[in-house]
C-alpha cells in the first residue's frame, strides 16, 4: 500500500551457495517488513557462512507482492526497454502478444531488471520450511530416499552408492557403483552426469544441447 516492491526473504538454515541473498537493514517500514539494502548473487561457501552468522542476510525466495502500478513505474524507470517492448507486443491484442516482438525482449530476470535497482524495496523475513527445488540438492532434499540416501526414479541398480539422484526415462537400467552425491539422468537420447552439489556448468551444457553445438565423431568422443 505504501508503494514498495516487497519480497519474502527466507531466514537461512545453512550456508547455502546455490541461492541468492538479500541484505536488509533494521529500518522497519511496517509491521514485519524491513528495508532491503542489497541483493547478492550466489556466494562461495566462506561468504555464505559469514552471511548466515551475521544475521543480516536472507535467502532470496523470488516471491513478491506489490501493486501493479508500482511494478509498471519501476520498469519505466529502471528497465524502459523491456516495458516498451512488452507494450509493443501487446498493442494489438493483450491476450495474444505478438510473438515476433515478444521474442526480442531482453532475457533478464525480474531481480536484475528492477528489484536490484529500486530504492523502494521491502523484505519480510520468513521461516516456513522453504526450499528452492531449482537445484539438484534442493530436489534431493525434498524427495523420498532409499536406505542409502539415494533418490531413484525408474530402473536402477546401485552398489556402494549414496546420496545420489538417479533418473531413467528410457526404460533401461542405470547401473551405478561407488558413487556419492552424483546426479545421473537418462532421458533416452541424452545422459547427464553431474555433481549434485555443484550448480556450475549444467546450464551451459543444456544451452549447447539446445543449440546443437555438440558434434559427435565416429570414434565415440563428444566435442563441444
Amino acid at each position: 500500500e505504501q508503494g514498495y516492491m516487497t519480497t519474502f526473504g527466507i531466514v537461512p538454515t545453512k550456508p547455502e551457495t546455490g541461492y541468492g541473498y538479500i541484505r536488509y537493514t533494521q529500518d522497519i517500514l511496517s509491521g514485519g517488513a524491513y528495508r532491503a539494502s542489497e541483493f547478492v548473487e550466489k556466494p562461495d561457501p566462506e561468504t555464505a557462512l559469514s552471511y548466515m552468522k551475521s544475521g543480516d542476510y536472507l535467502w532470496n525466495s523470488g516471491m513478491f507482492v506489490f501493486q501493479c502500478s508500482s511494478a509498471i513505474q519501476s520498469f519505466e524507470k529502471y528497465a524502459k526497454d523491456i516495458i516498451v517492448s512488452v507494450e509493443r507486443a501487446m498493442a494489438k491484442n493483450e491476450k495474444a502478444p505478438d510473438a515476433g516482438v515478444y521474442s526480442t525482449i531482453p532475457a533478464q530476470s525480474f531481480d536484475v531488471a528492477v528489484m536490484e535497482k529500486s530504492k523502494d524495496v521491502a523484505v519480510i523475513p520468513c521461516e516456513m520450511g522453504w526450499s528452492d527445488i531449482g537445484s539438484w540438492s534442493g530436489l534431493w532434499e525434498n524427495r523420498e530416499k532409499d536406505e542409502n540416501g539415494n533418490v531413484i526414479d525408474g530402473a536402477a541398480l546401485v552398489q556402494d552408492t549414496s546420496g545420489c539422484i538417479i533418473h531413467s526415462e528410457a526404460g533401461r537400467v542405470v547401473a551405478c557403483a561407488g558413487l556419492e552425491d552424483i546426479v545421473v539422468i537418462d532421458t533416452g537420447d541424452t545422459i547427464l552426469i553431474a555433481d549434485k552439489n555443484s550448480h556450475a556448468g549444467v546450464k551451459g551444457l543444456f544451452e549447447k544441447l539446445e543449440n546443437n553445438q555438440s558434434v559427435r565423431s565416429s570414434d565415440k568422443k563428444v566435442v563441444a
